[in-house]
């Protein structure tokens, strides 16, 4: 996936912050959000999909206290390769939807949602992937606002 490092004013950081807040996504979201509507004619709601897969995790069942975006079937919808000039290649979409809510959860933080932590052979913390997918814990008591 090509990347692009703008300069922008902190004016329109600034805007960008505050849309990125209203629809609770990441900022650079917002920017290739905006940016695939003006040169792409099909595009997705990235806020749209991080609240369908919000709405997905509170029907995980209760017992269930962690999971990866793998578990959700709305993540599973998304195709894990796209045809291009002949070639198939790895999803891009999937890619930044997994990225995006990774950042939503470190940045913004989603309620009783939180990474999952494991210890290393010398007993330190780090992070839990299950099959090199990010692994959450739920904490249905916040998450419910018990």
């Amino acid at each position: 996936m090509p990347r692009i490092n703008l300069t922008i004013t902190d004016e329109l950081f600034a805007a960008l912050q505050t849309e990125a807040n209203k629809k609770n996504i990441p900022v650079n979201l917002v920017a290739v959000e905006t940016l695939e509507k003006l040169f792409i004619k099909e595009t997705i709601d990235y806020s749209e999909f991080i609240k369908k897969l919000l709405d997905e995790i509170d029907t995980l069942p209760r017992e269930q206290t962690e999971f990866s975006l793998f578990d959700l079937d709305t993540y599973n919808a998304i195709g894990m390769s796209e045809i291009c000039d002949g070639k198939i290649k790895p999803s891009t979409l999937k890619a930044r939807i997994g990225k995006a809510f990774n950042e939503l959860e470190r940045t913004v933080g989603i309620k009783g949602i939180s990474r999952a932590y494991t210890l290393d052979k010398n007993g330190n913390k780090t992070l839990k992937f299950n099959h090199r997918a990010a692994v959450y814990v739920i904490d249905w008591s916040v998450r419910e606002g018990k």
